[in-house]
């Protein structure tokens, strides 16, 4: 039994990241109930750095790792959602520019889908520019069963969140607001942050107490008035990976000094450092640029205790559980909508590349030789029972793919990082009225393009013999 439990131990342990094929998130379906007061957005300006995926979520029983994308791109599917408000009585017309749209699933306890949003409200001025009136930011989560059909219902609450900030605020530019060209409204502002700093990021010695909220934290506002006395303990820690932070313990203290840990708050400050109440610990922050930074206990691996669970029950599920949470791991806070999010480990970040490809293969039909064109530009010609790979490494740019030659069959889409991007070529025939450039499986790419080799080879052979 001891050797069974071992084996389970290192399996789990052993376990590498695995990547599927894209999850594409359709908002069609989804509506806006509250109205913009003052006005109506008739332009989508996104200005995210990348355009090839919105965030990475767990799909299948095993769930499997996945990279997640809009169906649409993000104009049209801002647009389709937008023309669902209810008609304003505003009559000023602007433009959104998106500088971040991020969904995640959390599937520690109960399973959550969150969705991140952070947008400027632009008011179009003359010689197609903008002047910056406002910047939103929108959180929202869902929880439930299948949270990956949660994602268009949080995104859409995202934008409505945004939406009503505008209508309460108004717009509340600083006396310097920018304003911008077209082209430098499409430009990426990476970590975006306040158009006014918070209070938090101007003082280097924040005010002592408990924080009750993210809004107090971000204020530099915490509870004084009425608050029970409080008293901090910190204990070095010398071996392992923790080694050199600390644990971190906050009380309140009560009658005869009895201490009783401090679990309804967001976080507390000593007067010199800022703490964050996370997994039940608290974690020193540091601040990084428009982000805060900190050390705190990772959640299960899912993906393990489910593959543990099925092979070992009830005792698969708590070693899994064990060997998997409360490492050290590296967490980021958004100072704009205040989600903490895990940071990639170095095997995720090896699995995100910088590149990827496109292939369009064609198996045998006719013999006549087709043009093939990636946004305009000739990258090669399609044989008979041949493929054409395109190196690709733009993750702001749609790709328009071509194939033909009098008449020309094209598919535009946005690129996925995830794997490759497979497209079949399927002729006119008698029982489909035209051509069709048909996106497949990276499974069923990788099948037909090795086939496709070996048929190459065996002709190259052949040809040498004769």
């Amino acid at each position: 039994m001891k050797k069974q439990l071992l084996l389970l131990v290192m399996l789990v342990l052993a376990a590498a990241p695995v990547w599927a094929q894209t999850h594409l998130v359709d908002l069609t379906g989804q509506t806006l109930a509250t109205p913009l007061l003052g006005g109506t957005i008739t332009q989508i300006i996104d200005a995210r750095p990348d355009h090839s995926t919105i965030g990475q979520v767990y799909t299948g029983l095993d769930y499997v790792r996945t990279e997640a994308n809009l169906k649409r791109s993000l104009e049209t599917e801002f647009l389709s959602l937008l023309r669902t408000l209810p008609v304003s009585t505003g009559s000023s017309t602007f433009a959104l520019r998106v500088h971040q749209l991020h969904i995640s699933e959390n599937l520690a306890g109960s399973k959550k889908a969150t969705a991140e949003l952070v947008v400027d409200f632009l008011l179009p001025q003359e010689a197609n520019r903008f002047r910056v009136v406002f910047r939103a930011s929108g959180l929202a989560e869902s929880g439930g069963l299948d949270i990956n059909g949660k994602h268009p219902l949080t995104i859409a609450k995202a934008l409505q969140n945004c939406l009503i900030q505008f209508n309460t605020t108004g717009a509340v530019s600083p006396s310097d607001a920018q304003v911008l060209t077209l082209e430098q409204a499409q430009t990426p502002e990476p970590n975006a942050g306040p158009l006014v700093p918070y209070p938090i990021t101007l003082t280097k010695a924040p005010n002592p107490g408990l924080y009750r909220t993210f809004d107090d934290f971000r204020n530099n506002n915490p509870e004084t008035t009425g608050a029970r006395p409080v008293i901090i303990s910190r204990t070095p820690r010398e071996r392992g990976e923790w080694a050199g932070i600390d644990d971190v313990e906050v009380f309140y203290l009560g009658d005869n000094n009895v201490r009783t840990p401090v679990r309804d708050a967001w976080g507390y400050c000593d007067g010199e450092r800022t703490y964050v109440l996370h997994r039940r610990r608290f974690c020193a922050l540091e601040p990084n640029g428009n982000r805060f930074t900190f050390y705190g206990p990772s959640a299960a691996d899912r993906a393990a205790v489910t593959s543990s669970t099925l092979a070992a029950g009830l005792i698969g599920t708590a070693i899994a559980t064990a060997a998997t949470s409360g490492h050290k791991q590296f967490y980021r806070m958004s100072l704009l909508t205040g989600h903490i999010e895990a940071t990639a480990d170095e095997e995720w970040a090896a699995d995100a590349p910088d590149s990827t490809s496109i292939v369009v293969y064609r198996r045998a039909d006719v013999k006549q030789p087709l043009a093939v064109q990636l946004n305009g530009g000739a990258v090669g010609d399609l044989q008979e029972s041949s493929f054409v790979a395109v190196p690709w490494t733009d993750k702001r740019k749609q790709a328009q793919l071509c194939v033909g030659g009098e008449a020309v069959t094209c598919s535009a889409f946005q690129p996925s990082f995830a794997g490759t991007n497979y497209f079949e070529y399927l002729p006119k025939t008698a029982s489909r009225s035209t051509a069709e450039l048909k996106p497949v499986t990276v499974k069923e790419g990788e099948f037909y393009v090795k086939r496709l080799r070996l048929q190459q080879r065996h002709r190259e052979v052949k040809a040498k013999k004769s």
